[in-house]
């Protein structure tokens, strides 16, 4: 099972930064992590390249989304049979993904 993670964001880089951090260090890798931007100036997509290699990244500048919006057009570009979603401003777990996908596939839920 593939496992998907959207991102959507509009800014703040320096938080941006410790969640793609936490994501190296997931106990659980996911096969894709898609972002989705709304930021008006490069950070984000400057901080994603440099990350590039680490993390399966694929990005996605858009125009004034608001956050379900973005959401919802990352899970559309997603190609996961598993999504989860983050907050622009959450740090989630070093085990965050594992937890999830374990709970899901022993509780057999579609």
């Amino acid at each position: 099972m593939l496992v998907s993670v959207i991102i959507p964001t509009l800014g703040q880089a320096l938080i941006f930064k410790e969640i793609l951090e936490s994501l190296e260090k997931q106990t659980l890798q996911p096969d894709e992590i898609v972002i989705v931007d709304s930021s008006k100036d490069g950070a984000i997509e400057n901080l994603c390249s440099s990350y590039i290699k680490n993390l399966p990244i694929k990005f996605f500048k858009v125009t004034d989304l608001y956050p379900g919006e973005a959401r919802n057009f990352g899970i559309k570009k997603s190609s996961g049979d598993i999504i989860a979603t983050i907050d622009s401003k959450t740090v989630p777990n070093k085990h965050w993904l594992e937890t999830g996908v374990n709970n899901i596939n022993s509780k057999n839920y579609d």
